[in-house]
């Protein structure tokens, strides 16, 4: 593109010189050429009814999607969540929790407590999981061994980060001597308004 304007332009200079009068064809030609080299910017929708366009709108339409939710991600709760582990020792069950019909919670985290820490060499279980779709599922190898523990799932609903009395709580107490699940869930009779004793279980709970 330059060198042809490069061209036009310098025969416009040059003829004139040699002649005395400029040549209207030739000016013409370089107008031409000139509005042959300017791109005017399509937009998707204009490209969308052109043929041959499909796989580049359809790229376009998607990529215009993605960033719409990533604005929407960043506008909500951001936290990262504490890892599922267990640790400080190893019991002979395992633990399952899931979650179901929790739509009146959504997207809030949930923060698990298993265990007593106060004992030494019991395995302790911690961690967090987001509620989606109104449920969620943690699992928990090797956490329970023959004892009555506590078991805990606290729904943050407020999205402070704590434990808060009044917040839903799953408390469950129960000795198990295999693998089981509990499953937290409206009506469920474990879970119940978090007092101060449970939410200071929970908020002081150590994570690893």
């Amino acid at each position: 593109m330059q060198i042809r304007q490069t061209l036009a332009f310098a025969l416009l200079v040059a003829l004139p010189a040699c002649s005395g009068q400029s040549s209207p064809q030739l000016s013409q030609a370089a107008d031409a050429a000139t509005v042959a080299d300017t791109v005017v910017p399509e937009s998707v929708d204009q490209a969308r009814d052109r043929p041959g366009t499909t796989d580049l709108v359809a790229d376009a339409d998607q990529e215009r999607q993605s960033d719409g939710a990533s604005s929407s991600e960043v506008g909500g709760d951001a936290r990262q969540l504490q890892p599922i582990r267990v640790f400080r020792g190893q019991g002979s069950a395992n633990l399952r929790f899931v979650g179901a019909r929790l739509e009146q919670y959504e997207g809030a985290i949930v923060t698990f407590a298993i265990g007593s820490p106060s004992n030494p060499g019991q395995a302790l279980g911690s961690g967090q999981v987001r509620i989606v779709d109104g449920s969620f599922e943690a699992f928990f190898p090797g956490v329970l061994r023959p004892a009555y523990l506590p078991k805990e799932a606290h729904i943050d609903v407020d999205g402070s980060g704590a434990c808060e009395p009044g917040e839903p709580v799953f408390s469950d107490f129960g000795l198990y001597l295999q693998d089981v699940t509990l499953t937290v869930e409206p009506g469920a009779v474990q879970l119940r308004p978090a007092t101060t004793g449970m939410c200071g279980r929970i908020n002081n709970f150590p994570i690893e």
